[in-house]
């Protein structure tokens, strides 16, 4: 794992699409695991103006969702995707892969999803965003950690997400690839960022492995680069 320490969240998000652009330079079909919310958002925005970007032939994989609500609702990850990345990067349908937020079987969808990435993957890059309670993806500080995709009990501080907010929607569940298929992505890309991560991103930097602090084991990865917005700490 490397850190690379930025002085603001643009600096940050300029240096993780210069890391994004790599990955895409050595494989432009590259199975990309994309996360939403406000840490990436000016990273996409910035992508979305390279031409690289624009004409590579990116498969885009949603790494959550939550679940209860319309499939296109505006809290939803498919909802963001669509506006941040799918739609000014010019990505077909036929490259988007998402859960389906309002699945009547959320776990028939899990199922469904674990099929897309055995079938498209492994992830070559993702795109991670580090949760107010040390969460990656949807996967919550537990005594235990799921490998694959699973429905997830969501905690407090996940119920009380800004996308969920915004829209005035309170939910229990969400949708998430595991633990096991985000560390077997070829290459992680987490951004901290925003004063609601002080405390997670401490307790992460500091060290040490706990199914308490989801984040923590990307210490796990060889391949993982972390890219922090230093004004937060």
């Amino acid at each position: 794992m490397k850190i690379c320490e930025q002085p603001d969240y643009e600096a940050m998000s300029r240096a993780a699409a210069g890391m994004f652009r790599e990955v895409v330079a050595r494989k432009p079909d590259a199975l990309v695991c994309f996360a939403t919310g406000g840490s990436p958002a000016r990273m996409y925005r910035i992508l979305s103006e390279d031409p690289l970007i624009r004409q590579s032939s990116i498969r885009a994989l949603a790494l959550d969702e939550w679940h209860g609500i319309g499939a296109r609702h505006p809290a939803t990850c498919r909802y963001y995707l669509e506006k941040h990345v799918f739609g000014p990067w010019g990505l077909p349908e036929n490259r988007q892969y998402c859960f389906q937020a309002d699945a009547n079987n959320p776990e028939a969808e899990c199922r469904r999803m674990a099929a897309v990435l055995e079938r498209e993957g492994p992830i070559d890059l993702c795109i991670l965003g580090l949760g107010r309670n040390g969460h990656l993806g949807l996967n919550e500080p537990a005594d235990g950690l799921l490998a694959h995709a699973h429905v997830a009990s969501l905690d407090e501080k996940s119920q009380a997400h800004p996308m969920l907010v915004k829209e005035g929607v309170t939910l229990k569940q969400g949708l998430t690839f595991g633990m096991a298929d985000l560390l077997q992505s070829r290459e992680i890309l987490l951004l901290i960022c925003g004063s609601g991560k002080r405390e997670p991103a401490r307790a992460f930097l500091q060290g040490g492995i706990s199914t308490q602090l989801p984040a923590s084991f990307l210490q796990l990865h060889a391949k993982t680069r972390v890219v922090i917005d230093a004004s937060i700490q």
